[in-house]
């Protein structure tokens, strides 16, 4: 089956002078992608908290990604650019413009520590004033937040801003709280928030946000809260260590798993691809 990954970290997680995109250790990788039956891979530049030198070091990955989009694009697989930290800002709107330009369709305002726009999740405190400037200027370009690393607070917040321009919301690479209580996961009025608004949610193969229960207890509970219109794929790989599938040439071997689990085909095929269709394609 042909799917649609709304996360990977391979822009960023290659050796440095490598070309990422045959790197032999990455998870996504040319090759992988073809053979994994992928469509649509969303490459996110991530800046780590702390990170010095963000704008020269974000010039060299745009120019990385567009050499990627065009060699996948010869294969018909469909690079989209995204961001993962909102701290690529440094707190400067204008920052924006390049990354509007090169054609982000996705920006998560935080990892893992608080930054100029807000604060991650399992910490207390919403967007600050110029997380609602940068809201409010992503939104004018039609370009979607992802929340997956975002506070409860925020992500309520940026949810009601989102709304007035009539979009949706996105957790890129996020599971069920109600599952495995991490703070990295949604809790059930996240997801349904979500879902109501026609955003999407990624699950992702983080073993430490799966926990004991597996991914499919997620995938069941999102579905069941949520409603089927709302999963897709995300799956965070070249971003963790340990996933539950080693690279995207082993996506087959996930929707074998699916079945086996008992999830329909037709469900199947909107997590797979045809959800993340009606809002990137």
């Amino acid at each position: 089956m042909r799917y649609a990954d709304l996360h990977c970290d391979a822009l960023t997680a290659g050796a440095p002078g490598e070309w990422f995109l045959h790197g032999k250790k990455s998870a996504v990788s040319f090759d992988k992608l073809v053979g994994g039956g992928c469509f649509l891979q969303c490459f996110a530049i991530f800046t780590p908290d702390g990170q010095t030198g963000i704008q020269k070091r974000t010039e060299g990955l745009l120019r990385a990604f567009g050499r990627a989009e065009e060699e996948l694009g010869r294969a018909g697989v469909r690079a989209l650019l995204t961001v993962e930290n909102g701290n690529i800002l440094e707190g400067e709107l204008s920052n924006l413009e390049p990354l509007v330009r090169a054609g982000v369709k996705m920006f998560g305002f935080t990892w893992n520590g608080e930054n100029e726009l807000g604060f991650p999740c399992g910490r207390r405190g919403g967007l600050k004033p110029f997380g609602r400037k940068t809201a409010e200027a992503l939104f004018s370009h039609r370009i979607y937040a992802d929340v997956s690393h975002l506070s409860d607070e925020g992500t309520e917040e940026l949810g009601k801003i989102a709304a007035d321009f009539r979009l949706p919301l996105i957790a890129s690479h996020s599971l069920a709280r109600e599952i495995c209580p991490h703070p990295r996961n949604l809790t059930d009025g996240q997801i349904r928030a979500i879902a109501d608004g026609g955003g999407l949610i990624g699950v992702n193969f983080v073993r430490e946000f799966v926990g004991g229960a597996g991914i499919f207890a997620h995938i069941r509970h999102i579905l069941k809260t949520g409603g089927e219109d709302v999963l897709a794929i995300g799956t965070d790989f070249d971003g963790t260590k340990d996933p539950l599938y080693a690279g995207a040439d082993e996506m087959p071997r996930f929707f074998d798993d699916l079945a086996a689990a008992g999830i329909s085909f037709s469900v199947a095929e909107k997590l797979a691809f045809r959800n993340a269709e009606r809002l990137f394609l």
